[in-house]
C-alpha cells in the first residue's frame, strides 16, 4: 500500500467515514505500527490545535441583513392544525406512572445524556469488537496469561483482576485506538453480555454512568490511571462490575499483590 493510500485512510479514520470492518483492519495496523500509529496521531493533533486556536469570523453585519430581509420577503405557509390523537391523551399519565414505579428508568437516564467524543470513541470499539469474529486479541479468562500479553503490546502496565467468582469471568483483552493512541482493553462477560473494560492515562473523566446507541458505560479513576467500562448490560449491572473492579484494585494494591 502507497504512502498516499495510507494517507487517505488516515484522514478517513480520523473523519469516522471507514466502515467497522474497514476501521477495525486500521485500528490493528495501528496498534501494531509505531510509525503508522504516529502519522495518525499526527492528524489528530493537527485538527485539535486548528479547533483551539483558529476563530470563525463571523458574517458581516451587511450579508446578516441582507439574509434577513431575503427570509422576511419568502411567504409562509399557514401551520397546519394537528389533531390531537386520543393516545397523547394518555402519555402523560402513563409517563408519571411509569416513573413512579421505576420503570425504565435507566433507559431514560441513557437517552438523556450529552454525546462525549471519547465516549463515541469507546462504544465504536466495543460495536466493532461485537461484529468481529472475536472481540478480544487474546482469548484467555487466565489474567497471568493475559497481563504478560498486554505487557508486550503496551508500554505500561495494566490492571487485570479475576471476578469469575462474582459472575464477571474473563474473556481476554485487545489493544483499542483512543484519542490516536493505543489503549489495553480487558473484556469479561455476564451471561451472553459482553464488557469492554479500557484503561487510560489519567484524566478527569465524567464520573458515573452514561448511555449512547443504546449502551450503557461507567467512568472512574483511582490514583495511577482512568478506567472506561461500556457494555450492552443495564446500567445497574455495569455499576456493580465497576464497583468490583475498584475493590478488587484497591484490594490488591493495599495486599501488595500484582495486580498491575
Amino acid at each position: 500500500m502507497t504512502e498516499e493510500q495510507d494517507a487517505l485512510l488516515i484522514n478517513a479514520l480520523a473523519d469516522g467515514e471507514l466502515d467497522a470492518a474497514s476501521a477495525l483492519a486500521l485500528e490493528k495496523r495501528l496498534a501494531c505500527e509505531p510509525e503508522f500509529a504516529a502519522r495518525y496521531a499526527a492528524i489528530v493533533a493537527l485538527r485539535r490545535t486548528l479547533r483551539e486556536t483558529v476563530e470563525l469570523e463571523s458574517a458581516p453585519a451587511s450579508l446578516r441583513e441582507r439574509m434577513a430581509a431575503l427570509a422576511a420577503d419568502v411567504p409562509r405557509a399557514p401551520a397546519p392544525r394537528r389533531r390531537e390523537a386520543a393516545w397523547s391523551r394518555l402519555f402523560v399519565p402513563a409517563l408519571a406512572a411509569a416513573l413512579a414505579l421505576g420503570v425504565g428508568l435507566d433507559r431514560l437516564w441513557m437517552s438523556s445524556s450529552e454525546t462525549n467524543p471519547r465516549l463515541e470513541s469507546l462504544v465504536a470499539a466495543y460495536r466493532r469488537g461485537q461484529i468481529a469474529d472475536q472481540p478480544v486479541d487474546v482469548a484467555a479468562s487466565d489474567r497471568h496469561v493475559v497481563k504478560p500479553w498486554l505487557a508486550r503490546k503496551l508500554p505500561v502496565s495494566t490492571a487485570v483482576v479475576d471476578l469469575a467468582s462474582e459472575g464477571f469471568p474473563l474473556v481476554g483483552a485487545r489493544v483499542d485506538i483512543v484519542a490516536g493512541a493505543p489503549a489495553p482493553t480487558l473484556v469479561y462477560s455476564r451471561r451472553q453480555h459482553v464488557i469492554a473494560l479500557t484503561e487510560l492515562p489519567l484524566e478527569r473523566l465524567p464520573s458515573g454512568r452514561e448511555g449512547l446507541h443504546g449502551y450503557s458505560s461507567q467512568a472512574w479513576s483511582d490514583a495511577d490511571r482512568s478506567y472506561v467500562a461500556v457494555s450492552d448490560l443495564s446500567p445497574s449491572e455495569l455499576a456493580l462490575f465497576a464497583e468490583l473492579f475498584r475493590k478488587a484494585t484497591a484490594s490488591e494494591k493495599s495486599g501488595g499483590k500484582d495486580s498491575r
